[in-house]
Formats: C-alpha cells, structure tokens, sequence
C-alpha cells in the first residue's frame, strides 16, 4: 500500500495567517500594547507552571527546563515588541 504524499503547501500554516490572526471583535483600533502585554503575562504564566511541575515531578525536571529554554526567548521577542509598540504609539 503505497502513502499518500503530503503537499508542503497544504501545511504551511504562516499561509494561512490571513485566516486565523483577524481580530475577533477588537474594532478598527485593536490596542496592540494591551494585546502584547495580555500575551506576555500568558507566556510569563505557562513558564512558572512548567517550573512548578518540575518540583512537583522531578523525573520531568531536565524536560521542563528545555521547555522553559524554548519558551524563554519567544518572551524576549513579545518584551521587544512591548517596547516597540509603546515607541510607535509615542511617535
């Protein structure tokens, strides 16, 4: 039985960005500062919690720290862009 070849195209999730970044709701002037900051705070959350299992599990301790390794710069880039947007919005 042969397998089905996927198409990289159909997997290409940054294409279909125009589809599930719209704002839901947020009007014609969505408040990019607040938006980044409620991010910040989500991210700064899931990067305690991941600490915090690897206290309760120590055999999960080596995970979590690649974990929070991964997630640490993708926090640095959205404080970047904190910083950014407030430097936009003081223009």
């Amino acid at each position: 039985m042969a397998m089905k070849r996927a198409n990289p195209e159909d997997l290409d999730t940054l294409a279909h960005q125009a589809e599930y970044a719209k704002a839901s709701g947020g009007g014609e002037h969505p408040n990019h500062v607040e938006n980044l900051r409620n991010l910040h705070s989500k991210l700064v959350q899931r990067r305690r919690n991941l600490a915090q299992d690897a206290m309760h599990y120590p055999i999960a301790y080596m995970g979590r720290g690649l974990d929070i390794g991964k997630l640490q710069p993708v926090i640095e880039a959205v404080e970047r862009a904190i910083a950014d947007e407030e430097r936009r919005a003081a223009s």
